[in-house]
């Protein structure tokens, strides 16, 4: 069997000995010896941590969104302006979506680091971190998507009421696509997703 020297891969709390002016002794001790798997695991875990940052900020701007969403909403319920509700309506599914997105590409992590066997105990202490990391983030959001789901919800039955109170679906101009709902709501932004 082969065996491979791993470089070491730091936490962001500790200092890389590049950082160091004097060099470090690099003895028996301080280096694990892994095999070829064991490295291309370890690179798998460290590369996911890395997007862990990534993927926390587009989480905190789809928080961000989704609390605007609610103002919003709450505005355009007010005026019960049947094309504000719509533009709202449209931008909600539109989060909705992209929280799908956030979700599945969280699952596929974890999924990964799951299929992940035979690690040594520092890297099983670091798979076990971004397991939590993934964790974390998918419970906050499980509570943007149900956030959504009411705010869709009470979104739609207003329209409902409103169409009622018209006589008719159709005499509310409909907003009929992603542009001109852009339009009509200059200021909203939409948290981009960095990973």
């Amino acid at each position: 069997m082969v065996h491979w020297v791993a470089p070491q891969l730091w936490e962001e709390d500790e200092v890389s000995p590049a950082k160091h002016e004097e060099p470090q002794d690099l003895s028996a001790e301080g280096t694990l010896e892994r095999t070829a798997s064991q490295v291309a695991q370890i690179v798998q875990v460290r590369s996911i941590l890395d997007r862990m940052g990534q993927r926390k900020g587009s989480v905190e701007a789809l928080d961000r969104t989704v609390s605007e969403l609610g103002q919003s909403t709450e505005q355009a319920v007010e005026r019960s302006a049947a094309d504000s509700l719509r533009l709202v309506a449209m931008l909600v599914e539109r989060a909705r979506k992209q929280t799908r997105e956030f979700n599945e590409d969280l699952v596929d992590d974890m999924l990964a680091l799951d299929r992940l066997s035979g690690l040594a105990s520092q890297d099983r202490a670091r798979r076990k971190s971004a397991i939590a990391c993934i964790d974390a983030l998918l419970e906050r959001l499980d509570a943007a998507s149900g956030r959504l789901g009411r705010l869709q919800k009470r979104l739609l039955t207003e329209l409902e009421v409103r169409a009622r109170h018209d006589g008719s679906e159709g005499k509310a101009p409909k907003v009929k696509s992603m542009q001109q709902a852009s339009a009509a709501a200059p200021g909203f932004r939409w948290p981009s997703p960095s990973w």
